[in-house]
């Protein structure tokens, strides 16, 4: 098991790829923004299991 903060990644993780990135194109930031949303439940699910 690991443990994310998931608030800290969702900040600065996705603002830095959006910055990198530029995303003039609106499917790779779908993609990447999906992405985060997939990890987001992944963390939520994890943490129902664990007793949060």
């Amino acid at each position: 098991m690991f443990t994310i903060d998931y608030n800290n990644v969702k900040v600065s993780d996705y603002l830095r790829l959006l910055a990198h990135y530029k995303l003039p194109n609106k499917k790779q930031r779908r993609l990447i923004e999906n992405r985060f949303v997939c990890l987001n439940a992944l963390f939520k699910k994890e943490g129902e299991y664990s007793g949060n």
